[in-house]
């Protein structure tokens, strides 16, 4: 007889350029010109510093980095207006949310991501994906990122649920690849028809 697939419970979804697309170097450009600085040195800034990597690990508060902004960077605008700029750059990929909500009538579903307070805020006010979740496993309120074990091994515990009855999805190689070492189904996105196949092979989605 063939062997049997384990039932699939619960599915994590990424949330950048999984739910929300967005595009660094257009990120960069917006910033560095509002404060009058060449893309480059803003990169170099945020690289160097490892802001964007502490402020997903929440070392940083959003009201730190708008004053880190305003003494390195000169930016004048009030925190408002910072929060626009560090926030409204997302635009959804409506064929993942489908498939997100479609899941979610019949599955569990959590996100897991790497993101920071400034942008899950926003995410969770601005989109209805947030509010259909059963719970949001986030590296700035667990202090750890994926790739680390930890972080998947926290969201089995959240999800109450063992690795072969998970499902992972996000768009990073080496995150996949992690959540795969742990037993979790995991798949890469590369756009919401293969998504839609590969859940339909797992028995997640009906075809």
């Amino acid at each position: 007889m063939p062997k049997v697939a384990p039932l699939i419970k619960v599915v994590f979804f990424d949330i950048g350029n999984v739910l929300l697309h967005f595009n660094a170097a257009d990120i960069l450009k917006e910033v560095a010109g509002v404060v009058g600085r060449h893309p480059l040195t803003v990169a170099k800034y945020l690289w160097h510093s490892h802001i964007g990597e502490d402020i997903e690990l929440g070392l940083i508060t959003g009201r730190q980095l708008f004053a880190m902004f305003q003494k390195e960077l000169g930016y004048d605008g009030d925190y408002k207006a910072f929060r626009s700029l560090w926030c409204d750059h997302f635009r959804l990929h409506r064929g993942a949310a489908s498939i997100l909500r479609r899941v979610s009538r019949t599955h569990r579903v959590y996100l897991l991501s790497n993101t920071n307070a400034l942008h899950f805020e926003f995410i969770r006010k601005e989109y209805d994906f947030a509010r259909l979740v059963h719970g949001a496993v986030l590296s700035y309120k667990l202090k750890m990122r994926k790739p680390e074990p930890r972080i998947y091994q926290a969201a089995l515990r959240m999800a109450r649920a063992k690795p072969e009855e998970t499902v992972f999805i996000d768009d990073l190689r080496e995150n996949v690849e992690a959540a795969a070492e742990l037993g979790m189904h995991a798949i890469q996105f590369v756009g919401s028809e293969n998504l839609r196949g590969r859940l339909i092979e797992l028995g997640v989605l009906r075809a």
